[in-house]
């Protein structure tokens, strides 16, 4: 699975989250899916969020791909501070 197509499947995540949607059956070229959240919250590194978990399956019978990700609603402040949300 390409870059481009996992950030496709993290966008799918963030509508999810900011939609309070749990599961989504999703479609992407060559690739079908399932994204789905526990309303778990975790920690990696200095980032802090919502798990999210994707199941992935390509149309072509390859082995299925397992992600997991953070969702975080942290911002960048002015200069070279930021803000934790």
């Amino acid at each position: 699975m390409s870059n481009e197509e996992r950030l496709k499947v993290v966008g799918i995540a963030a509508d999810m989250y900011f939609g309070g949607t749990k599961e989504r059956q999703i479609s992407l070229d060559g690739y079908r899916g399932l994204v789905s959240t526990k309303n778990e919250w975790s920690v990696l590194g200095c980032f802090s969020g919502q798990v999210f978990y994707a199941e992935i399956w390509p149309e072509d019978g390859r082995e299925k791909t397992n992600l997991s990700f953070l969702i975080s609603e942290q911002t960048y402040g002015t200069g070279s501070t930021y803000s934790m949300n």
